[in-house]
């Protein structure tokens, strides 16, 4: 991405490339973006780029940090859980709000004692239902994109109509799906019964829309963020 619109620099790599690729050399190559969604880099390099194993790097997260919150906070609030809901609430439970948000809603039961999963299931329960209701997920996304564009859910995810109607709404779905929950192409693919190919080029329109300001791309985009 950083040889955008390099002209030159990017002549010079095209043949770097060659030479290397030629010599069974390993090549490491790294951008903000997927080489699919490369903007004024020239097509022989993205194709060249997609020759490999594209992999998307997430940053590195402490994975015991949900089991440190949860005994900060059965700390400071001074009770005790049995294993049995200590480990359910690790496995149901994972960012630090939902956490907290387990603990207050058992903490009535007392300090006092040693508290069970069977007493304060049926409590959790409830909680993981609501969490579950309301978190972002690829069909909650299209029934809102549906809702947006005043059509049927269907149509957007197993219709086959090409028509601006239809193709806009799903090409905008499976940007969002990618953007918002970062799912392979593969995956979003089987979601549309599409191959990785399509998903690819719809994310990549939907992604110049939004660079070049479409009017209909972005008013769209920015009505579904809202209701995120």
């Amino acid at each position: 991405h950083l040889f955008k619109r390099k002209l030159a620099t990017q002549e010079e790599l095209f043949h770097t490339f060659n030479t290397l690729h030629s010599a069974g050399k390993q090549i490491i190559l790294s951008s903000n973006v997927n080489p699919m969604l490369l903007e004024c880099v020239e097509d022989r390099l993205i194709s060249r780029f997609e020759w490999g194993i594209v992999l998307n790097l997430n940053k590195q997260t402490d994975s015991n940090l949900p089991s440190k919150i949860l005994s900060t906070r059965l700390s400071f609030y001074d009770i005790q859980i049995k294993k049995n809901l200590h480990d359910f609430l690790l496995k149901n439970f994972q960012s630090p709000s939902s956490i907290s948000k387990a603990i207050e809603s058992i903490i009535f039961r007392g300090n006092k004692m040693v508290i069970d999963l069977e007493l304060v299931q049926p409590i959790l329960n409830k909680l993981i239902s609501q969490y579950d209701k309301n978190s972002i997920n690829p069909n909650k996304i299209i029934e809102l994109v549906a809702e947006v564009f005043g059509i049927k859910k269907d149509d957007i995810a197993t219709g086959d109509s090409q028509s601006q109607n239809d193709s806009l709404p799903r090409q905008i779905a499976m940007y969002l799906i990618r953007q918002q929950l970062n799912l392979p192409f593969i995956k979003i693919g089987d979601i549309f019964k599409k191959n990785h190919s399509t998903v690819m080029h719809s994310i990549k329109k939907i992604h110049q829309g939004l660079e070049s300001r479409n009017p209909d791309i972005t008013y769209y985009i920015n009505q579904l963020k809202t209701k995120f």
